[in-house]
């Protein structure tokens, strides 16, 4: 892409008004409605309209986050929720959700919930009832500008195994520092695949507390998913001269 560091908000906005007005359909256009954004304040973060050539039109509600993760995006869906108290945010309006990256967990839990995303890597997708719109784009499943510090973003690797089968066996409430005792891995490495689960909503921890609860399925699911079990391992054959028990 070209930079080395993030877009902010603002430029986050722009570029996702920019890759959605270039992925309309000929004939339809997008632009910011002033109108509603100055009724709503700071309730959002943009408004756009969308208008189709037989002439009807809808309403879109932005919100753009420098970052955001899956447990963020509840909160994010109700304060766009709470700007729809003006009328043209009202019935077969979108919510949209915009940052510099969004991961594929965070894609997935905004389409779960039935609203848009767009993010400056080029992953866009809306759907609009009226007027009738569906439009989705692949971006990058990687985060570009991932720094150092930041969590990781994949459970691959032994530590992360041994930490995701701790957190499914012993699913009690529980330190990080116990985890790491169960997992038999390093403090450093059970607390990157913690902040990682919690980041994307696959368990509960209380704020420098312990994990209350696991979401061990959707973990297992996410796991499954870096460890590629369908992917082919190493092959080694071996002759046991008495047999195997």
């Amino acid at each position: 892409m070209g930079r080395t560091t993030a877009p902010g908000e603002l430029e986050v906005l722009k570029l996702a008004l920019e890759q959605l007005r270039s992925r309309l359909p000929q004939g339809w256009s997008v632009a910011e409605d002033r109108e509603v954004q100055r009724r709503s304040a700071a309730r959002v973060g943009a408004a756009w309209r969308v208008e189709a050539p037989d002439g009807g039109a809808g309403a879109i509600a932005v919100e753009a986050r420098r970052r955001l993760d899956s447990r963020d995006v509840s909160a994010a869906l109700e304060r766009l929720d709470r700007a729809a108290d003006d009328n043209s945010l009202h019935g077969d309006g979108a919510r949209l959700l915009a940052a510099p990256y969004l991961s594929p967990a965070v894609r997935e839990r905004i389409a779960a919930k039935g609203a848009a995303y767009a993010d400056a890597t080029g992953n866009l997708r809306l759907s609009m009832t009226r007027p009738a719109l569906f439009i989705q784009e692949r971006g990058d499943d990687r985060d570009p500008w991932r720094g150092a510090g930041r969590p990781r973003e994949s459970l691959k690797g032994a530590p992360a195994a041994r930490v995701v089968r701790a957190l499914i066996d012993f699913a009690d409430s529980m330190t990080v520092q116990e985890l790491a005792g169960r997992a038999g891995t390093s403090l450093g490495a059970t607390y990157r695949v913690v902040e990682l689960a919690e980041a994307e909503n696959l368990l509960e921890r209380a704020p420098r507390g312990p994990i209350r609860a696991v979401r061990w399925r959707a973990l297992l699911e996410r796991w499954s998913r870096d460890y590629r079990l369908a992917a082919p391992g190493v092959e080694r054959r071996l002759l046991a001269a008495r047999g195997v028990d």
